[in-house]
Parts: structure tokens; sequence; C-alpha cells
């Protein structure tokens, strides 16, 4: 247990649970000065490597974190997934629960999600992950070479079997919105829609 999280992990994730404990406040606080607002309470992290897929979501209060192996110390660019991976479902988490008034809050909030479509959800993580961190996919040419890619053959749902889709449009658009308009306008966007 940290100031601002609850740590919960299987024995198999020990190792990964110390690293996770290590940087996890500086790590939150990265993600709450980016996105301007820090929840009123503690969120609950999952750690668990006995599944046979990488994988993360975000629920609630949860970041819960699906690992295989070592795989939380590299994704598929070199990069730290646990880092990475984190802030982006900590993203997710602060964003759902950023201050909309009647709409904003834990409950409300999971009803007004329904409403905004999956390319914001991803987009302005990825914006987080990427602006907090030297290692989101903003600095990954793999990632954005896919983007060029469909633009290029103005091709729609290509990536859509792996999910990537939303990832790639998401963070495209807002990635141009941030430079745009800047940091204020980008992250009020989202609770604006």
């Amino acid at each position: 247990e940290t100031n601002n999280f609850n740590i919960i992990y299987n024995e198999n994730s020990s190792i990964v649970a110390q690293e996770l404990a290590k940087n996890i406040e500086r790590w939150g606080d990265e993600v709450f000065t980016f996105l301007g607002q820090k929840p009123k309470y503690k969120i609950t992290v999952f750690l668990n490597n006995d599944v046979d897929i990488v994988n993360a979501f975000s629920a609630f209060t949860i970041v819960s974190l699906y690992l295989n192996n070592n795989s939380y110390a590299f994704n598929e660019f070199g990069n730290n997934w646990l880092e990475t991976t984190f802030k982006h479902e900590l993203a997710h988490n602060v964003t759902r629960i950023y201050d909309y008034g009647f709409w904003g809050g834990i409950v409300f909030s999971q009803m007004r999600e329904i409403f905004i479509p999956t390319w914001m959800h991803e987009g302005s993580s990825v914006l987080t992950e990427s602006k907090t961190s030297k290692e989101g996919r903003f600095s990954n040419p793999t990632f954005w070479s896919k983007e060029r890619f469909l633009v290029d053959n103005n091709l729609n749902n290509y990536f859509y079997y792996y999910n990537e889709d939303p990832y790639l449009d998401g963070s495209s658009f807002y990635n141009f919105y941030y430079q745009k308009y800047g940091k204020e306008k980008t992250i009020s966007s989202y609770g604006n829609y």
C-alpha cells in the first residue's frame, strides 16, 4: 500500500509488484499533474501473471495488469511495459472521474462513457502515456508507421482485428489537437464531448 494506491498481486507477480511499488507514486503524480486532477480515493492495482496473454484494463477505481513471464519489463517495442501500460490505464481512470459536474464521479462517469467513442478513450490515454514518459507510443516509430500506412493507403479498419484502430486514430487526433490547441483544451475536450 502507498499513499494513493493499493497493490494486490499473486505470488508469481511479487517481483513486478516490488518494481511497481518503487515507482507507482512518481508515475501516478506524473499522470495526475498532466491531467490536472487527482482522484479523491485510492486506486487498487491488480497484478496477475498467471495468464497466457498480456493486457490491461481500468474500471471504476481499479487498474488491472495482466502479465506473462517477464513481459512487464518490455513491450513489443522494447519499452518499459509496466510504466507505459500503468500510465495508460491510470489515465483512463483519472479522465473517467474528471470533474464534469453532475456527470463526474465514479458511478455517473461509467454511464457517461457509453456515449464517448472508443477512439477518444484510447487516444487520450495514449497522449497521456506519451507525454508523461519517454517511452509512450508517440515516441515509437513502429506505432506511427502503422498510422501512416492507413492514411497513405486510404484504409479503414485495417488493424481492427488487432483492436489497434482506436489507439491509432485516437492518438493521431489527440496528437494533432494537442499541437494545435495546447494541453488545457486537449484535456478538457474529453469532458466537453
